[in-house]
């Protein structure tokens, strides 16, 4: 499953570099994929956040 969806993230990437490339843009598949990665970590990191801030809310609730 796993495998499965490395696949699609990668057909996906390869998809979107080569749409970038008709367009006129000079990019890799490693730039596409960096940005991805960068866009996955902005999401886990404002889940985190939300997440701290969730317990936080519920600490001040229970004192």
């Amino acid at each position: 499953m796993l495998y499965d969806m490395i696949r699609d993230d990668l057909q996906d990437a390869v998809l979107l570099m080569n749409k970038m490339k008709e367009r006129g843009y000079n990019v890799s598949l490693t730039d596409v994929l960096i940005a991805n990665l960068n866009i996955t970590l902005e999401e886990a990191i404002q889940r985190f956040e939300k997440s701290l801030d969730d317990i936080a809310n519920n600490i001040t609730y229970l004192q």
